[in-house]
């Protein structure tokens, strides 16, 4: 955190497993605080009170976010694997709105969830989350590439985001899905050509399961199972979350790491990119974006495991600005296949993470994009 501090002002990302889990999260996010840095928090919900709520927000932890991968039980609790997770999940946001913590939710898009896509969408709305972040699967840890959806199918998620984002009462955001940046490029342009700026109709939504509807924000956790009377089995394995003065016996064992995405360039130093710049490319590992695991492991990302040095031999800064990997990620003239050549590649960049994990190079062409590139087009025109 100090040396985060010294190098920028970026957002400091208290995540991993579930931060609540290390005795020293509150201490941690305080300092960070302190330090002038954003702290956000990213728990998995279940071991979320009105007591712990009201410790999150007096250490300066700004939003937290939480995943759902699913509208029911039955499709989150699956992809997670453990029974009751989507009813905790959901208890655990409710508390959080009840305390004025801001907060969004995550949704990883598998084969699994696919038809429930629309209903997601409609219960972020119920639960009055501030954003929708829906993740593209990226085959690593409890990802798997069986899991995966097809390219086409990622191609249609895409669009459909985009059309749901226009009218969506809330932010919908995407992530680990760089080629989203290309599609935003391509409807701008369409809707020039055509000079028309008006809403498209939604032609996804069978697609992606019922039509979207924007309903009126539930207030209570009673309220909310009331209205989803699915979530509310006692044979869902949900057992009640710790009181607070449980709480000290539950947060046993020292896990979490530290994710920092820079907000501003390095003390005038090229890092590749500005912040400014790294923001608007699709693929931020390396860019404006790193982890730091809990034993000071450097990665571009979570989801690329590449280690790029360590902040106990090595300064963070150092390792940020100057090692062989983050430098090559930086430079696009690096990426193979079609991504070295296509014209959206300073603003796309496809998955790192993604080209890693299907086909052990880092620097390939993303797998999981269908558009074919015009060979020796520029990026300026774009």
């Amino acid at each position: 955190i100090e040396q985060n501090s010294e190098l920028a002002k970026p957002i400091l990302m208290l995540s991993c497993g579930d931060p609540l889990l290390r005795q020293d999260i509150f201490e941690l996010a305080a300092y960070g605080t302190k330090k002038g840095l954003r702290v956000v928090m990213s728990p998995n919900g279940t071991l979320l009170t009105p007591e712990v709520v009201e410790r999150i927000k007096m250490a300066g932890v700004s939003r937290i976010s939480v995943s759902l991968d699913g509208s029911s039980p039955e499709v989150h609790d699956s992809f997670r694997q453990a029974a009751g997770s989507f009813k905790a999940a959901v208890r655990g946001l409710t508390y959080a709105r009840q305390g004025n913590l801001s907060f969004q939710i995550n949704t990883t898009v598998t084969r699994r969830n696919l038809h429930d896509l629309s209903s997601m969408l409609n219960t972020v709305v119920d639960l009055d989350a501030v954003t929708w972040d829906v993740f593209m699967l990226v085959p690593t840890g409890r990802g798997k590439i069986e899991d995966e959806v097809t390219p086409q199918e990622y191609e249609e998620v895409l669009n459909w985001i985009h059309e749901v984002s226009r009218t969506a009462p809330i932010r919908i955001k995407v992530t680990c899905a760089p080629h989203y940046m290309r599609i935003v490029r391509q409807k701008a342009k369409e809707r020039r050509d055509s000079g028309k700026d008006s809403q498209h109709p939604i032609s996804y939504s069978k697609r992606f399961g019922s039509e979207t509807r924007w309903a009126s924000p539930i207030s209570s956790v009673d309220n909310y199972f009331q209205a989803h009377p699915s979530c509310c089995s006692d044979s869902d394995g949900f057992e009640p979350i710790a009181r607070s003065d449980d709480l000290g016996s539950t947060l046993k064992s020292f896990f979490g790491s530290l994710k920092s995405v820079s907000s501003e360039q390095e003390n005038g130093r090229n890092a590749g990119a500005s912040a400014h710049q790294s923001f608007r490319r699709g693929c931020l590992a390396g860019t404006g974006f790193c982890f730091v695991s809990h034993i000071g492991d450097v990665q571009p990302c979570g989801y690329l495991n590449l280690i790029a040095g360590n902040t106990r031999r090595q300064p963070f800064g150092e390792i940020y600005l100057e090692s062989e990997l983050f430098r090559n990620l930086r430079d696009v003239s690096r990426l193979g296949g079609k991504c070295g050549y296509c014209e959206y590649r300073m603003i796309c960049g496809g998955c790192r993470a993604r080209a890693y994990g299907v086909q052990g190079n880092y620097l390939a062409e993303e797998p999981y994009c269908i558009y074919q590139p015009r060979k020796g087009e520029e990026n300026s025109r774009l």
